[in-house]
């Protein structure tokens, strides 16, 4: 439903700024080839113990390369059942907001098994929390890689891809996930906020209409701003 507050255009517009932009802003400095954070300098021992935390947990994987996926070094002893109980224990790290250690569990399902789709999600996911955009998207281009089917990991690549302030390929992707379902309301949702900030309102207006036809709530400010760039075009219909 509609909520449109009743306040002056000015603070809508402010309000807006910080409700409606969930991304965009810079990622983290990312990973160097060998896993590690870069660093500028001699590292303190708070330093020292988080980049050996981030080593372990990223030890096997490689998120610069080629193809734009995780390539992943696999273990010789490696069975799909070891990586079925790693992942079911990130799950719960997750739970617990024990980040690094979720990312670790993740890793070691994959290097368990490498076409393990849901791990390569719950490694973007956590990668996203630490502030390593790019690396979380190789890791949901390669969830999506492995796992074509399932529109959450597009969703979510889409999402990532808003993070790095890559909007053309975030709403491209979006898109991609309505040509399969048209009826996936939070894609409506998002891609009616993306197409009002990249100025295409009569895109918004449609979106819109879809997503709280299919009973998504959309932000209450985004149909007061979008009124001020260009009338409804399905309100005299």
């Amino acid at each position: 439903m509609r909520r449109i507050p009743q306040f002056p255009t000015i603070a809508i517009a402010i309000v807006s700024m910080a409700a409606l932009i969930a991304c965009g802003s810079p990622s983290s400095p990312e990973v160097t080839a060998a896993g590690s954070p870069a660093s500028a300098g001699p590292m303190n021992d708070k330093e020292r113990l988080e980049a050996e935390r981030w080593e372990r947990a990223t030890e096997g994987l490689a998120f610069e390369t080629t193809s734009g996926l995780v390539e992943v070094a696999p273990l010789v002893t490696g069975s799909g059942l070891a990586a079925g109980q790693h992942l079911a224990e990130a799950d719960r790290l997750v739970g617990e907001n024990r980040v690094m250690d979720a990312m670790e569990q993740y890793g070691l399902a994959l290097r368990n098994d490498s076409d393990l789709a849901a791990a390569y999600r719950g490694l973007g996911a956590m990668l996203e929390r630490k502030g390593k955009t790019d690396s979380a998207i190789a890791a949901f281009r390669t969830a999506v890689d492995r796992d074509t089917d399932n529109l959450d990991f597009r969703y979510e690549l889409a999402m990532s891809l808003w993070t790095a302030s890559r909007q053309e390929d975030a709403i491209e992707e979006m898109n991609a996930v309505l040509l399969a379902d048209e009826e996936y309301a939070r894609a409506h949702e998002r891609l009616a906020v993306w197409s009002y900030y990249t100025g295409d309102h009569d895109a918004a207006w449609h979106h819109l209409h879809r997503a709280e036809a299919l009973g998504e709530e959309v932000p209450a400010q985004l149909v007061a701003l979008l009124e001020q760039q260009r009338p409804d075009p399905g309100a005299s219909r």
